[in-house]
């Protein structure tokens, strides 16, 4: 699964603090050792020497991090018509046994590199005639399961191969500490599925309950479990000896032992006694080595031009590695699994993953029958003031692409002399997000915020400069995709409305579309610490004293909302203060935290109603004159009251009033 970093540095301290949970649950560190597990074999040498000066490239880049400490190990294959241009490993797969890395014995992580897997599977079935089109609804081919029909079209195959199923998204049960029994049941599925949110086969969201249920469905119509049904058609025909599907806690032999490098030199293993929970497993939890994963990659280049037998038919290669559909013709789009785009005329077709201490990347360029694949294990945590920080996976992508091919835009070009920039700018809220539950008071989407700047440009997410090369198309070199935050990118593409209106924009790395909206999360924020103020004087409510029932239950209403809200930052400060992983625990089911918070918002909700029956009842007694009350305790209790209705609509945009548990 991709790893989900947010943008607003200037957010206020609680989510900031979640957001770094987040990020350090799905990229790892690093370790104090560097070695090379395996020279260049010797067929290295017969080779184009444009290939040889990029692989050495490549070769000095990974080095350097893991002599900076970016990360603990890494493994890379390059190959170029068949002919290795770089093989080697750097860093310890076991620091503690000082196990050198070898890319044809370590094992890694993929992540999201899986879904090309399904999508293979997927493929096959349909050559083999078990799916008679891709076209066709994918509940005709579910047993234990069917998606629950929301109007409009039915979610088919090909919409959710392209992004396009239109789900939430969502960390819950995605993780296990046990091994199930496979296949898994229908309420497992039916617990770990979100719902579905937008209309199918329209917007492009990656999506990993979508190809969750892919994998499903391959159980389902071809009667194999996906471990034993990935080993017999396809890693066997690959002689993929090495990969498997791993469902299980178990850390098996070989895996690499991911590093967390600390600023005082030291370093710490990063969990790995985990599983992915097999309904996420055809999305996220194959493991393979670097040579393994290579066989795969030329496999797919190799099936372009010819079928090959063991995987699929040219037509279906060509098919999967075509850009079907996408948000912005500027921008990436997708394949059947694969991302896809352009540069400079030349077709690249790629993918990558990461998850909790494992970053992959897997680049094909067809025109040069290139392939490229990156594993990665580890980072580095808590980086000084200039420092690297760890090493991310989209940095390699972006610097070999521009070595390789060059930028996505011609510097020099630009679309206008003078432009009206006003309608750009705004707020916009990343689409993969949760919805309606209170996992978004952890995951609340990132955000890009977009503001005009001098001399006809846009300043977006704080970086100046960003000039118009198309129409709705801005560009600034030397952004390197998603590594400062899940939207930063160096090209942004607006979207419109068919009236003209900009509803949206995507960075060039189109895996994340962003939908423009009146507020970031860092207002939100700013409004809870405002009415969270004012409601916390409730505290001091019951200094007003009466003989009127009505002023006395005024004052207890004050009373436990101050104390509703005190519960409130009580329970949100203690996992942070205490080094618990809310995503971690919401990954594996564990939900008391939200149930707590869950109802001390439901109970602050309840002292608001109360206050405003009061309130209103006491307020029309004093303009009629049948209360002596005076106007300084009405005014306090109006003040406390417009605090609670205030933090209702923080809550509420929190998803905490009412259950709304995932």
């Amino acid at each position: 699964m991709h790893p989900r970093c947010n943008l607003l540095g200037r957010m206020m301290v609680i989510v900031a603090l979640f957001r770094a949970v987040l990020v350090m649950s799905f990229i790892g560190a690093v370790s104090l050792n560097i070695a090379v597990a395996r020279e260049i074999p010797s067929s290295a040498s017969v080779v184009n020497s444009e290939a040889q000066v990029l692989g050495s490239w490549l070769d000095t880049v990974l080095s350097e991090a893991i002599d900076q400490r970016r990360a603990s190990a890494i493994a890379v294959v390059m190959v170029e018509d068949g002919e290795e241009i770089l093989r080697r490993g750097y860093g310890f797969a076991d620091v503690d046994e000082q196990n050198p890395v070898d890319p044809g014995r370590s094992l890694f992580s993929i992540g999201s590199i899986s879904k090309n897997f399904t999508a293979t599977a997927v493929m096959q079935l349909l050559e083999n005639g078990q799916i008679e089109s891709l076209d066709d609804p994918v509940n005709r081919y579910l047993r234990r399961y069917q998606l629950r029909d929301v109007g409009g079209r039915v979610v088919n195959i090909r919409d959710l191969l392209t992004h396009r199923g239109g789900f939430a998204d969502s960390f819950y049960g995605l993780a296990t500490l046990r091994e199930y029994d496979l296949p898994i049941s229908a309420a497992e599925i039916a617990q770990r599925m979100p719902e579905q949110v937008r209309a199918a086969g329209e917007t492009v969201v990656y999506s990993n309950a979508g190809y969750g249920l892919l994998g499903i469905m391959v159980e389902d119509i071809s009667g194999e479990t996906l471990p034993a049904y990935f080993e017999r058609h396809i890693f066997t025909p690959l002689d993929m000896q090495d990969s498997f599907v791993r469902t299980s806690p178990e850390i098996p032999a070989l895996y690499v032992d991911p590093q967390n490098n600390l600023p005082d030199g030291h370093s710490e293993s990063i969990p790995q006694n985990w599983a992915y929970h097999p309904f996420i497993a055809s999305s996220a939890a194959i493991v393979a080595t670097a040579d393994d994963l290579a066989r795969f990659a030329q496999a797919h280049l190799q099936a372009e031009s010819a079928n090959v037998p063991d995987l699929v038919s040219s037509h279906s290669a060509r098919l999967m590695h075509s850009r079907l559909v996408s948000n912005h013709e500027a921008v990436s789009g997708f394949g059947l699994s694969f991302v896809i785009h352009e540069r400079q005329g030349v077709r690249v077709f790629e993918n990558a993953g990461s998850g909790p201490g494992f970053q992959a990347l897997m680049i094909t360029v067809p025109d040069r029958q290139i392939v490229v694949i990156v594993l990665i294990a580890g980072s580095r945590s808590a980086a000084e003031e200039g420092e690297a920080a760890g090493l991310h996976m989209f940095e390699i992508r972006d610097a070999f692409l521009r070595r390789a091919i060059g930028d996505v835009v011609d510097s020099d070009n630009n679309a206008s002399a003078e432009i009206e920039l006003s309608g750009f700018a705004g707020v916009y809220r990343n689409q993969r997000r949760p919805y309606g539950t209170v996992e978004s008071l952890i995951n609340p989407g990132s955000f890009i915020e977009v503001v005009v700047g001098a001399h006809d440009t846009l300043t977006i997410n704080g970086e100046t400069g960003y000039r118009e090369v198309a129409p709705g198309v801005f560009w600034k070199a030397g952004i390197p995709a998603l590594v400062t935050s899940v939207g930063s990118s160096g090209l942004y593409a607006f979207l419109s409305s068919a009236e003209g209106q900009i509803i949206g924009v995507t960075p060039e790395l189109s895996i994340d579309v962003f939908q423009r909206t009146s507020r970031s999360v860092s207002d939100v924020l700013i409004w809870a610490a405002l009415f969270g103020f004012l409601a916390l004087t409730g505290l001091g409510a019951k200094v007003w004293k009466s003989k009127r029932s009505t002023v006395r239950a005024a004052g207890w209403f004050g009373v436990g909302l101050g104390l509703a809200i005190l519960g409130l930052i009580i329970a949100i400060a203690w996992p942070i203060l205490t080094g618990a992983n809310l995503i971690m625990d919401l990954a594996m089911t564990k939900v008391t935290t939200f149930i707590i918070l869950i109802v001390i918002a439901n109970i602050a909700a309840l002292m608001v109603f109360g206050l405003t029956i009061v309130m209103a009842y006491e307020l029309n007694a004093k303009l009629a004159g049948r209360s002596e009350q005076g106007w300084a305790s009405l005014t306090h209790w109006t003040i406390v009251w417009l605090g609670g209705v205030g933090l209702m609509f923080v809550l509420a945009w929190f998803s905490l009033i009412g259950i709304n548990l995932p």
